[in-house]
């Protein structure tokens, strides 16, 4: 939601999530698998449980390929989960999780755009 401030200027407001409610992500036995080819799978994340608590700042640490990123995939609901839960509050992940925000390990910036075009892609 945008407002008016006082000043003229805007101000984007986001929903936030109910204070003190506990677990903000849980991951419940989530195991990620991606197809390959002639029928064969590639299993990313086996059974992996995390709980992160409201206001928590989490750090995952591992060596490349360990799946840390196909983990968070999950949790911000870029990835559905072959197996296992991901509740948000408390209530199911379905689609983008919309109460947290990510980077990518990558960059994805437009070259030929402004540092603020770039931001206000998220916008169009």
């Amino acid at each position: 939601m945008t407002t008016e401030t006082a000043t003229g200027g805007t101000e984007t407001k986001f929903r936030q999530p109910p204070a003190g409610s506990g677990i903000a992500v849980d991951l419940d036995g989530v195991t990620i698998d991606f197809a390959l080819a002639a029928g064969r799978s590639f299993q990313a994340v086996a059974r992996a449980d995390l709980k992160v608590g409201d206001q928590e700042f989490v750090a995952i640490i591992g060596p490349t390929g360990c799946g840390k990123s196909t983990l968070l995939n999950a949790g911000a609901g870029l990835l559905e989960p072959s197996a296992g839960s991901v509740r948000v509050f408390g209530a199911p992940l379905r689609g983008l999780n919309r109460q947290a925000g990510y980077l990518f390990q990558q960059d994805a910036l437009m070259p030929w755009k402004t540092a603020l075009d770039n931001v206000a892609i998220g916008l169009e």
